[in-house]
């Protein structure tokens, strides 16, 4: 995402022409969008004042923002402007993501019992060691193993989103009909709908594929980075821990909160057609909440 905002700033001509291009004249239709992004431009550093002058902070990503732009020569003029935009973008990539991938881990416990009584255990366990608040504990949340590896497990069946990856060597690309010879530092646009379910095995869910949020597929055989949820390196998303700890919250209060029951018939399916993010449904999933009783 950085990167991508990167160029476009460069082919604006930098981040005040970009910023020039999404704040439209009075009149236009996209008025109030500038207003909600002239607020958020007010509110933004505010938050980033508190957490800074919070003694217990931890690491966050305004801090990655700031590292990232400072260790790249932004002059300090700038920087406060680059992470506030960068803030935003971030949100609105993993917000547009997050509740799909909420939504099918919710699905999937739901789909295999043996899930959700797992998910009910490690939940029971960890309010028994960090109190009934552990919602709001850094620690108690990234204790939440097991729920981990359902949302990784989850995201990865339901990922449909276009990765380029670089040609390094000469290599023969065949489409069925035709072989092309493509030459090192040609990007490929690959498609994780295919590269994530490539073996049998793969096409099943199966949590135990990771260890909290590390991959234990063999995948020698296949590329270490064929198959991604988050990404990988330098490239993988900035909001992959906040996006873990927000399904987990959000899980453990639907559980707490409610009896949830679905009908998954016909079969959960991610859509065959979607191309980008995490996918929604092929057919509609319906569910009911029933609020317990205290």
């Amino acid at each position: 995402m950085v990167e991508l905002l990167e160029r476009a700033e460069l082919a604006c001509g930098g981040l005040d022409d970009l910023l020039t291009l999404l704040r439209p004249g009075d009149d236009h239709p996209l008025r109030r969008e500038r207003e909600a992004v002239d607020t958020l431009y007010k509110v933004i550093p505010d938050i980033i004042a508190r957490h800074d002058q919070n003694p217990e902070r931890q690491f966050a990503g305004v801090d990655f923002f700031r590292q990232h732009f400072s260790d790249n020569g932004t002059p300090e003029a700038q920087l406060e402007k680059k992470v506030i935009h960068n803030v935003m973008n971030a949100n609105q990539g993993f917000l547009s993501n997050l509740y799909a991938g909420i939504a099918w881990v919710i699905v999937r416990i739901l789909q295999y019992p043996d899930c959700m009584a797992k998910v009910r255990s490690e939940i029971a366990d960890i309010q028994t060691r960090y109190g009934d608040d552990f919602y709001f504990d850094i620690d108690a949340l990234n204790s939440m193993h097991y729920l981990e590896q359902v949302t990784m497990e989850s995201i990865r069946l339901a990922q449909r989103s276009l990765t380029l990856r670089k040609v390094m060597k000469p290599i023969e690309f065949n489409d069925g009909k035709q072989c092309y010879q493509v030459e090192p530092g040609i990007y490929l646009a690959t498609m994780l709908s295919v590269c994530n379910v490539q073996t049998p095995e793969l096409t099943q869910f199966n949590p135990d594929n990771y260890q909290q949020n590390r991959l234990q597929f063999d995948t020698s055989t296949l590329g270490k980075e064929s198959i991604s949820t988050f990404g990988h390196g330098r490239h993988a998303c900035p909001a992959q821990r906040f996006s873990h700890h927000m399904t987990k919250i959000v899980v453990s209060k639907l559980l707490a909160r409610f009896s949830l029951t679905a009908n998954l018939k016909p079969k959960p399916e991610p859509s065959r057609v979607q191309m980008g993010g995490v996918s929604r449904p092929q057919q509609p999933i319906f569910m009911s909440l029933r609020a317990k009783k205290n």
